[in-house]
């Protein structure tokens, strides 16, 4: 029988061959928001997407686990007006078990994930669209810089 841990794990886990994930063709780095809402709009205009329903996924800290398999350390879900969406984003339970040194029970993982969250959640937030593109930066800089980001560390999805 799988435990609860097992299947998370096997839930965060990217198919190299996933249609819907897309690698990025070049390096960046400074404006990622104007790059993205670039991108989102280079979409919109070419009728890929609806920016009012589509959500952008970006994989951070991609790496491969198997053959055909992948893994990231999170997963940030936005809006597409860059609204970041908690509910849908995650820190990666094998980034804590590394980060652990072990294998981390469901009640850590949870509390651990949670926390995380809502802590980029905050750093996010803003009522204010010219303040939510300074944050969004910043945040997105400091993620860039921590896990040493790079295009092939990253990954995004458009649903």
């Amino acid at each position: 029988m799988t435990s609860a841990v097992d299947k998370i794990l096997q839930a965060q886990v990217i198919q190299k061959n996933d249609p819907a994930i897309t690698a990025f063709d070049d390096d960046f780095y400074g404006d990622f928001y104007d790059f993205f809402a670039n991108f989102l709009q280079f979409k919109e205009l070419t009728h890929a997407i609806d920016r009012q329903q589509v959500l952008l996924e970006l994989y951070l800290d991609v790496h491969e686990i198997g053959d055909n398999e992948l893994n990231f350390t999170y997963k940030l879900v936005f809006d597409g007006q860059f609204n970041f969406q908690a509910d849908q984003s995650c820190y990666s339970l094998a980034a804590l078990n590394q980060r652990l040194g072990q294998k981390a029970d469901l009640i850590a993982y949870q509390d651990a994930n949670q926390q995380i969250v809502r802590q980029l959640a905050e750093q996010f937030a803003s009522p204010d669209p010219n303040e939510r593109i300074q944050k969004f930066n910043q945040v997105f800089a400091r993620l860039y810089d921590q896990l040493e980001l790079n295009k092939d560390k990253l990954l995004y999805a458009l649903r």
